[in-house]
């Protein structure tokens, strides 16, 4: 599911539930280090973004696949296990795609980025 496919409090719910595993994924000097690299040369690719979200923050990635989902990460823990469980290759590759394709997703990172000052422009 798409970040813009939620509507009235069910968008409310979502931003409040994703704020978590973002600022941890943002808050990261890995992140900071990654993204500050990558400004020296005017933008990062988004399948090394992808790469690099998968490598060093696959916890993260997988509570916003859920989040995404309708999946409460947080009162629902054996609901989440089973997600989690059910992950294979192709469902991850599917969801990151769909993910690094959600242009409200994406703007959701860059407006946190800009305010833990991290940069992130993706090509």
């Amino acid at each position: 599911m798409k970040l813009s496919d939620f509507k009235g409090e069910d968008a409310i719910l979502v931003m409040a539930d994703l704020l978590e595993p973002i600022s941890k994924i943002l808050g990261n000097k890995d992140t900071a280090d990654f993204f500050s690299n990558a400004t020296e040369k005017g933008s990062v690719s988004t399948i090394k973004f992808a790469q690099f979200l998968l490598k060093n923050h696959s916890t993260e990635v997988l509570e916003i696949f859920a989040i995404l989902d309708n999946v409460d990460i947080v009162n629902d823990i054996p609901a989440f296990v089973v997600y989690k469980q059910s992950i294979n290759p192709i469902v991850a590759m599917t969801n990151l795609v769909n993910l690094l394709n959600d242009e409200a997703m994406i703007n959701l990172f860059q407006y946190f980025s800009r305010r833990s000052q991290v940069c992130i422009i993706l090509d």
